[in-house]
């Protein structure tokens, strides 16, 4: 299993940056590993929301279901994966006095043979979180 984690300031109110986090219909517009996202669900963000998301791995299109698990706008917000993988996604917000305090932790598994590979995934999570956190940065700024 691979884990990552990070913490950032991020020079934005804390509402807003949750809003961004929340949206995951709107991941690929900061997101560079997410191609696409489909809600399967209606309505606003809550638990049980799901989303069809096609991510690029190393070349590939990799289909996974992400679904909000906990949502306490605007301090905490999980989100699980499952398909070819399986993860969860955590965001812890604080408000502070320039804006936010975002602590961002990944856990990613590989299912089945792929899971031999899960040595050099620790690597590979922690450059797409790398730069997601960098779109999200440059998205709430």
């Amino acid at each position: 299993m691979a884990h990552h984690s990070t913490e950032l300031d991020i020079a934005a109110p804390v509402a807003d940056v949750f809003a961004v986090l929340a949206d995951i219909g709107g991941w690929r517009d900061w997101d560079p590993s997410v191609r696409t996202t489909i809600a399967t669900t209606d309505g606003p963000p809550a638990v049980g929301s799901t989303y069809e998301v096609t991510v690029g791995f190393y070349g590939k299109a990799i289909e996974q279901i992400h679904e909000i698990v906990e949502c306490d706008p605007p301090h905490r917000l999980v989100v699980s994966t499952s398909g070819r993988a399986s993860g969860r996604w955590e965001f812890a917000l604080a408000e502070t006095d320039g804006g936010t305090h975002l602590q961002w932790d990944t856990t990613l598994q590989l299912k089945g043979m792929a899971r031999l590979l899960d040595k050099g995934l620790d690597l590979a999570l922690a450059g797409l979180v790398d730069n997601a956190v960098d779109g999200l940065g440059k998205r709430v700024r």
